[in-house]
């Protein structure tokens, strides 16, 4: 995978804001980043990314559940959180 960072026009790109996106080795776009005003700071959420996502959990902010289960990480009883549910392969696939 690789970051890509841009900005939207490449011919007119002064004052542009910068922005980027994660892409698979096929090409494919997995995330994107939000607009920013200067090369350093999309570099600083490039980073935060890299290193704070790792072990982030995946939550539905609506109804405060966190589904474990979505990587290939074993998740174990003592793990979790009042209100976790475990997510299995085939649930995470449908909801992709």
């Amino acid at each position: 995978m690789n970051f890509e960072v841009y900005r939207k026009s490449s011919l007119t790109s002064f004052g542009e804001p910068w922005q980027w996106q994660l892409k698979t080795s096929s090409g494919q776009v997995v995330a994107k980043g939000a607009s920013y005003p200067d090369l350093k700071t999309c570099m600083q959420a490039i980073v935060l990314v890299k290193h704070e996502g790792l072990g982030a959990r995946v939550v539905n902010p609506k109804n405060g559940l966190t589904f474990l289960g979505v990587d290939d990480v074993p998740v174990y009883r003592h793990d979790r959180r009042r209100g976790e549910q475990p997510v299995t392969r085939s649930e995470a696939a449908v909801t992709s």
